[in-house]
């Protein structure tokens, strides 16, 4: 007796049958990927709370329908309750929010310190990055001044210089460079006001004042280019554009405020010393 002989296997149709479960599984989990991390979560819920469900099932009579209820109320004070009141704690302090990140908008890189400069090898090459990434850049700043920085400050410089040399010195000058602008002034013994002392920060900030005040009188006196510079000239981003050159004041970025303010902050405006200019008695 000969034995049944096997029909012979279809190579392709096998193949084709291997693709094709395998694009399904694979085209199952692409489109279950979104919800996988949610089920997963949900089941170790599940899991978790499966004994307390049990618990609560044997008190009420054995009803699941009241255990579940019971169970969906403490989750939803468990999780949805805090949710609730994270996102209105949130829109509670949304203007403290937005200030901050207006802060961080408006925050400038300091001058680079002393001691970077003396670092071996690099210290020059640190020096030169540093500054280059302090420079302001025009969309960081919004000027108030009627004409532009280099043609304000010559305007200013002419006017300045006929009270004295410190006045004329208190407005650094503005350099155009590729992808910002650098304020410079003349000397080299330069120091922050964040890095001086209170008693040197009132000095630098009170001669600052007398200054600003004596352009302020002169505008009032008819001064046609300080009347039309007034008050712009007075107006900083922060305080980390004041200097002390020689222990003189030097301002940068004078005329400008930053991008993100609303309008003049006035920043120096309380070291003014209120007297105004009056006509000379006849």
């Amino acid at each position: 007796m000969q034995p049944a002989q096997q029909p012979p296997r279809d190579l392709v149709r096998t193949t084709l049958g291997v693709l094709a479960i395998g694009a399904l599984i694979i085209t199952s989990l692409w489109i279950l990927r979104p919800f996988l991390a949610a089920t997963i979560w949900a089941t170790m819920i599940v899991v978790a709370t499966w004994p307390l469900l049990l618990w609560f099932q044997a008190r009420l009579w054995n009803r699941r329908s009241l255990a579940v209820a019971v169970m969906s109320l403490l989750l939803l004070l468990l999780f949805v309750a805090p949710l609730m009141l994270a996102i209105a704690t949130i829109v509670q302090h949304s203007a403290a929010i937005v200030g901050a990140a207006k802060a961080v908008v408006d925050f400038r890189l300091p001058a680079p310190p002393e001691w970077l400069g003396g670092l071996p090898f690099v210290g020059e090459i640190a020096v030169s990055t540093w500054e280059q990434l302090a420079a302001t850049r025009p969309q960081d700043l919004r000027p108030l001044l009627p004409m532009p920085p280099a043609e304000a400050f010559a305007a200013l410089q002419a006017e300045a210089s006929r009270l004295s040399p410190a006045h004329a010195a208190l407005f650094a000058a503005p350099a155009m460079e590729e992808g910002g602008t650098a304020w410079t002034a003349t000397g080299s013994r330069m120091a922050r006001y964040a890095d001086l002392d209170a008693g040197s920060r009132a000095a630098l900030t009170a001669e600052a004042g007398r200054i600003l005040s004596d352009l302020r009188r002169e505008a009032e006196a008819g001064n046609p280019t300080l009347a039309r510079l007034w008050p712009a000239i007075a107006e900083i981003p922060s305080f980390d554009m004041v200097f002390a050159v020689y222990g003189r004041p030097v301002l940068a970025a004078w005329g400008h405020v930053g991008a993100a303010s609303p309008g003049p902050l006035g920043l120096l405006g309380r070291f003014d010393d209120g007297r105004h200019w009056q006509a000379p008695a006849r």
